[in-house]
């Protein structure tokens, strides 16, 4: 008997366990904060431990790395927002899924904005691995040398060994 297996990416789990986490929390009348992350939500119920909020219509519940002035656009326009400041090691699996994320979007789009985003995450990956920009760069321009680049458009289409 055939299975059929499914594969997600990171954020959509993430978001899946944010929103059962929710449903489990709301279902059980465990009050959450408001924008709380699914592992703050998780902990909540695990403790049975009520955090005073108010109540809220819509809550959108997002667990993903977001450019460090989203919280004071979000903050502006009114609405609330939790956050949390990741560890070193949790910004860079963010930062992989973020280049997911956004190579995703860039696909759907064609966007330039869209490969905007993905430079910036790029420039911030490669610091958050402690490679320089320059670095980065010598890098790049290296097996640009000895390589050669894109420029030509050429598919390979198949290579037979004789």
């Amino acid at each position: 008997m055939s299975e059929e297996v499914r594969l997600i990416d990171a954020n959509e789990l993430l978001r899946n366990i944010a929103k059962q986490a929710y449903l489990i929390s709301h279902d059980n009348g465990i009050s959450v904060e408001y924008g709380m992350s699914c592992f703050g939500i998780l902990q909540c119920i695990a403790e049975a431990k009520t955090i005073d909020a108010p109540e809220k219509k819509n809550v959108k519940v997002y667990s993903k790395l977001v450019r460090d002035k989203i919280p004071e656009i979000i903050k502006a326009s009114g609405k609330i927002c939790t956050t949390e400041i990741l560890s070193n090691a949790d910004y860079i699996r963010a930062l992989d899924a973020k280049l997911d994320e956004e190579l995703a979007e860039y696909h759907n789009s064609h966007n330039t904005e869209e490969l905007a985003d993905l430079l910036e995450v790029i420039r911030a990956v490669s610091i958050a691995r402690g490679c320089s920009l320059n670095e980065l760069e010598r890098i790049r321009a290296e097996k640009v040398k000895q390589r050669g680049g894109f420029e030509k458009k050429i598919l390979l289409k198949e290579v037979t060994e004789e």
